[in-house]
C-alpha cells in the first residue's frame, strides 16, 4: 500500500484542486470516485482534522465517539455525490476515462 493521490481530469477540473475538499464538493456530484475500503474512514477523519480542528482529532485511526460521528456524517454527505466506490484499480481507471472527473486514487492509477 502506498500514498493516496488526488486524481482529476485536468481538462474538466479547473482550477486544479488545492485540497481533498474536492471529493466532498457537490459541484462534482456524480463524477467522484473513492476506494471501497475502510481506510476511507481514516482519510475522511484526516480531512476533518485539518478543516475542523475544534473536533480535536490528533490521530485519524483513533477517534472518540464525537470524532467518529463527525467522520461518518461527512462520508454520509459524500455518498450521494459519488459516481462509484471502486474496488479494483482498473475500475477507477475505466471510470476516469469515461464518467468520473475527480477521485481518491493510488499512484498506479495516477501513473496509468
Amino acid at each position: 500500500m502506498g500514498p493516496n493521490t488526488l486524481l482529476y481530469n485536468t481538462k474538466l477540473v479547473n482550477p486544479a484542486p488545492a485540497s481533498w475538499e474536492s471529493i466532498y464538493d457537490p459541484k462534482y456530484k456524480g463524477k467522484i470516485t473513492v476506494p471501497d475500503n475502510p481506510i476511507q474512514i481514516a482519510d475522511a477523519a484526516l480531512y476533518l482534522m485539518r478543516t475542523q480542528p475544534s473536533l480535536g482529532i490528533t490521530d485519524p485511526y483513533e477517534l472518540n465517539s464525537a470524532q467518529f460521528s463527525a467522520t461518518m456524517a461527512l462520508l454520509t454527505k459524500q455518498k450521494p455525490l459519488l459516481k462509484k466506490y471502486w474496488a479494483l484499480a482498473s475500475d477507477e481507471i475505466d471510470l476516469s476515462r469515461r464518467d468520473a472527473v475527480i477521485g481518491a486514487s493510488w499512484p498506479y492509477q495516477t501513473n496509468t
